[in-house]
Formats: structure tokens, C-alpha cells, sequence
């Protein structure tokens, strides 16, 4: 029920939300990010 308040504020103020959690948010219109996640851009 938290997640569903927290979609919410962040959909109705425009904003990208930032969670480890993304699982939690998939089934909602709401973007996520994963800040914590590492990308290797160097390709190796």
C-alpha cells in the first residue's frame, strides 16, 4: 500500500522515482530508476 502512495507523488509531481526496490513499482505508470545499480560502459 506504501509503494501505491509513493507512485502517486511522485506521478503527480512529475518526477522519476529512485528505488532498489523497482520490482515493487513495475505494474505502475511511474518511472523508476535503480541509482544503486552499476552499468560497466567500458564493456569489460
Amino acid at each position: 500500500m506504501r509503494d501505491t502512495f509513493i507512485a502517486g507523488i511522485a506521478l503527480a509531481r512529475k518526477a522519476v522515482l529512485a528505488t532498489r526496490n523497482t520490482r515493487h513499482f513495475h505494474d505502475l505508470k511511474v518511472t523508476v530508476i535503480n541509482p544503486w545499480e552499476t552499468h560497466d560502459r567500458r564493456g569489460g
